[in-house]
């Protein structure tokens, strides 16, 4: 196992962890967990691409760099998504929301923050449902999405364990 997306995987485990916890019980994420995590996925995701270019011919670099990048673009357009939402719809999904896949799209692949998106989402929509069947909320309820989004992710770990996520 290569050591920097093992770091990667588990910051943002770890991220997701302490997040879900303070977004169930008070709505919201500190802004120095945020802080810490997007600032230590940047590092590690820096230093993942020093260690790839450092293996590349130097008549190959450019190419590689450029197909790097914009391989890795598909993976921040959830938290930019997400964050236009923020901004645009009167704070219907918070920001926190947002940024945290952001932090996801620097520690997972494109495949795996997309299907850890999807997965997020149907589950959310299923417990809303559930909710709503028993009486137990109205379609004015908020619900945090963090928690919804680490069952997400684990999901999509366990279906993507053959690739790297």
């Amino acid at each position: 196992m290569q050591v920097i997306p093992f770091l990667k995987q588990l910051t943002a485990g770890g991220y997701l962890a302490a997040a879900s916890v303070t977004d169930i019980r008070t709505k919201s994420v500190p802004k120095w967990l945020l802080l810490l995590a997007g600032l230590t996925e940047t590092l590690l995701l820096a230093a993942e691409t020093a260690m790839v270019l450092q293996q590349t011919a130097p008549g190959d670099l450019r190419q590689r760099l450029t197909e790097g990048l914009l391989s890795r673009v598909p993976a921040f357009v959830p938290g930019v998504l997400f964050l236009l939402l923020f901004f645009f719809a009167k704070e219907q999904v918070g920001c926190a929301d947002g940024l945290s896949l952001l932090i996801l799209g620097a520690a997972l692949t494109p495949a795996g923050i997309w299907l850890a998106l999807c997965m997020a989402l149907l589950i959310a929509f299923f417990y809303a449902a559930f909710l709503l069947i028993l009486k137990k909320g109205t379609r004015k309820n908020r619900l945090p999405f963090l928690p919804f989004l680490t069952a997400g992710t684990v999901i999509a770990s366990l279906l993507l364990t053959n690739s790297t996520l």
